[in-house]
């Protein structure tokens, strides 16, 4: 299970996924989205040598749409980077979600 999920429990008693937004970095890039051209998993792939991180990519543009289906056909979206410091900065969101719910 992806660290997406930790601590929200099976499916039986899930909790809703949090609203976390990903921070602005000095190191964040951005791109040109075309729908007909791009997809999520494949520009994940592109800067994070995986990807499964296309979720990520979403929480960055969350004021775009929640799931690609619903981004712009042609929008600029931000990719932030790095991974690490992104993956860590998630991960303690969600710890301060689960203790607070």
């Amino acid at each position: 299970m992806s660290i997406r999920y930790n601590g929200l429990g099976s499916l039986v008693n899930a909790r809703p996924l949090p609203n976390i937004v990903i921070n602005n970095r000095s190191t964040d890039t951005t791109i040109t989205y075309e729908a007909n051209k791009s997809r999520l998993d494949k520009i994940s792939n592109q800067f994070y040598n995986n990807p499964s991180y296309s979720w990520l990519i979403l929480l960055a543009n969350s004021q775009l749409a929640g799931i690609e289906i619903d981004l712009p056909s042609i929008c600029k979206l931000r990719i932030p980077l790095p991974l690490n410091d992104v993956l860590r900065e998630y991960e303690e969101k969600l710890k301060e979600y689960l203790q607070r719910y």
